[in-house]
């Protein structure tokens, strides 16, 4: 019984440091790709179940990181 106690508190304190993500409609989705910026934009289309998928998120944050000052941006879609 406190070993489920303690893991429910532990999962409890992770939502506290975790990151705030916009939820987007395709919509919203479409103005951000079709407007007349010179942006470049890089989007990825994945799902949690998918390995490969997970595997590859560090390099997309690592090329926004790399061109952080520059007119590129990536959007992770799930």
């Amino acid at each position: 019984m406190k070993l489920r106690i303690a893991l429910l508190l532990f999962l409890i304190s992770l939502s506290s440091f975790s990151q705030k993500i916009p939820v987007i409609k395709i919509g919203e989705l479409e103005k951000r790709i079709y407007n007349s910026s010179d942006t470049t934009y890089i989007v990825n289309f994945w799902a949690t179940w998918c390995a490969p998928c997970v595997k590859e998120l560090p390099d997309f944050d690592s090329i926004s990181k790399t061109h952080k000052y520059q007119k590129v941006k990536v959007l992770l879609v799930t």
